[in-house]
């Protein structure tokens, strides 16, 4: 039997970003008392980085990259879905922060550095990579500095990769100097990208095994139970012959770091794969899904959807009004909805602009609107107002719903 109080510790130290519900429905993947039991203590090592930790080191690393890049440097920022004006005049003593290539992760973490350097580097520009084609005209006889930012450089693949690609297209100036830039980074990346003279900025971490064989200060030994429980399930999640992710994580990368608003593949699989298990006839159940689907449905759990949720709102009446004091047409009171019932998860408005596909200019509209209505105070925290109406939304949730009210053209994320 698993103590609640060490359960309560380790949904503590996740930031309280997951429930005891989740880790008991994870710790249900393993078929023992004891291996649930080291499960749990490994969970104590699980490196989760919430919305404020990325702000911080993102701050912190970027202040490190002025200082260290001082003289005739450019600050520029790509991959970015709000391209910046063609015509808009770039300032001189500029860097360039470019979303890594082949995935989302890189422009969720620029979005996150926009932030930042809106209110700290004022010089800092966020740009697509197609920008790069009139920043190389533009500063043709010209340094600067150009640094690649994902959320983690695991074995500095993905970073490679893109480095490599921009080199190809020739959208790279032989003197200007690239670094790059992660809330984490592993020593594997490291050691690669200063191969290629590539400068690495961020939160350095361990495998995760040897980075507890060196906090350990009695002679048990712990790191290899870890290493043995996340081993044997593993394998049952990923085969050591795979190409790519295996039983400790991509390349066996043996990283436990989670992000809020999801997991790298670096990470150990236990932690995120949701595969289905032939041996124990059940799919594994993750605590930080990878899976989009599995993500979203975090928020949209059995039928107390978001969907349903804002029609059953609708259903019931509760017409809120728009700036204008408006009655606020369906399509809007969809997502207002839908705002308010991950705002309920303490989740920030990057998440949630990721989560239900708008833009920051779109989720701002709709703050604005809660705030009208009295439904969010200054902190974005759920007033009671909007809690009751949730609350009765849920109430009722399990009557029928006029389909015909559904059509293609309301928003249903």
């Amino acid at each position: 039997m698993i103590n609640i109080v060490k359960i309560e510790n380790v949904v503590a130290h996740l930031y309280n970003r997951v429930s005891y519900e989740d880790i008991i429905a994870w710790l249900n993947n393993f078929s023992n008392d004891a291996d649930k039991a080291t499960a749990l203590q490994l969970l104590g090592y699980l490196n989760l980085f919430t919305s404020d930790r990325i702000y911080d080191t993102l701050k912190y690393y970027l202040g490190k990259i002025v200082k260290d890049f001082t003289g005739d440097i450019y600050i520029l920022a790509v991959k970015k879905k709000e391209i910046v004006d063609s015509k808009t005049k770039i300032p001189k003593r500029a860097k360039v922060l470019e979303g890594c290539f082949g995935g989302q992760s890189g422009q969720l973490i620029a979005y996150y550095a926009r932030k930042v350097t809106e209110e700290y580097y004022a010089n800092v520009i966020i740009l697509e990579e197609c920008d790069l084609k009139r920043i190389r005209k533009e500063y043709k006889h010209t340094h600067c500095v150009i640094v690649l930012i994902d959320d983690i450089f695991g074995t500095g693949d993905t970073v490679l990769e893109y480095y490599t690609r921009l080199k190809k297209k020739n959208k790279l100036r032989p003197q200007w100097t690239v670094i790059a830039l992660a809330v984490a980074y592993m020593k594997t990346a490291e050691t690669a990208l200063d191969h290629e003279g590539i400068k690495t900025y961020g939160e350095k971490i361990m495998p995760v095994f040897d980075a507890i064989r060196d906090t350990e200060w009695t002679d048990e030994n712990r790191a290899d139970d870890y290493l043995q429980l996340a081993l044997g399930y593993g394998v049952m999640l990923h085969k050591e012959k795979e190409k790519r992710v295996k039983p400790l994580g991509y390349k066996n990368s043996q990283a436990l770091v989670a992000f809020e608003y999801g997991v790298p593949n670096n990470t150990l699989p236990i932690i995120w794969e949701n595969k289905y298990i032939k041996c124990q006839k059940k799919p594994w159940t993750p605590l930080f899904p990878r899976n989009l689907t599995s993500r979203l449905s975090i928020y949209s759990k059995n039928k107390d959807n978001i969907q349903r949720c804002y029609l059953m709102a609708w259903k019931q009446g509760i017409r809120l009004k728009d700036l204008k004091f408006n009655d606020l047409p369906l399509y809007s009171a969809l997502r207002l909805f839908s705002v308010l019932s991950i705002l309920a998860h303490h989740k920030d408005s990057v998440i949630i602009s990721n989560a239900l596909c708008m833009s920051e200019n779109e989720f701002q509209e709709i703050i604005k609107v809660a705030h009208q209505n009295d439904l969010i105070d200054s902190t974005m925290t759920l007033k009671e107002k909007a809690i009751m109406a949730l609350s009765q939304i849920r109430e009722r949730n399990a009557s029928e719903i006029n389909s015909n009210i559904v059509n293609d053209q309301i928003y249903l994320p």
